[in-house]
């Protein structure tokens, strides 16, 4: 039988990989577990990308397979695990991860380095977060901060990215 061909930007592609997420729900015994790990190893042709998403749907599935799901502290000791052995970013003084939607929240007080790019989705989503938002809500003043192109002390445009 001949290879489906994967591309990553494919609609196609999205419901496949939609519907392996799906399927592994449905993964309670080692040979269906063995059957879906193989299929979607050897069962496409794969890009670059597909290969990459179609291994981190066979880790997810492994995990809950045989963890039943982790803990919270589990799964974030894993992912570390993973960024730190598996990446190379074993860091003695300890590793961050950066999600950019939180200098929409007023409590956040890292440094966090952004690009120019960043900067502009941050304004775009607090647009659309201000759209919504009631008159006495909380974050109002600081998203109508964010839309004028304001930044937290704690945000920092990269060198490269500051327009003179």
């Amino acid at each position: 039988m001949a290879k489906i061909k994967l591309v990553e930007s494919s609609d196609e592609f999205k419901e496949i990989e939609a519907s392996w997420y799906k399927e592994i729900d449905g993964l309670t015994s080692q040979s269906k577990l063995n059957n879906f790990i193989a299929k979607l190893s050897n069962g496409y042709e794969h890009d670059f990308g597909t290969s990459l998403r179609a291994l981190a749907c066979i880790v997810n599935a492994t995990i809950r397979f045989y963890g039943g799901g982790l803990h919270p502290i589990q799964a974030n000791y894993l992912m570390w695990q993973i960024i730190r052995k598996t990446f190379g970013f074993d860091d003695e003084i300890g590793l961050y991860i950066a999600k950019y939607e939180d200098i929409l929240e007023p409590s956040n007080n890292g440094k966090i380095m952004i690009t120019n790019e960043q900067h502009k989705k941050i304004i775009e989503i607090a647009q659309c977060r201000l759209n919504v938002i009631g008159e006495n809500d909380l974050k109002k003043e600081h998203l109508e901060k964010i839309v004028s192109g304001w930044l937290p002390d704690y945000c920092e445009l990269e060198e490269s990215e500051v327009k003179a």
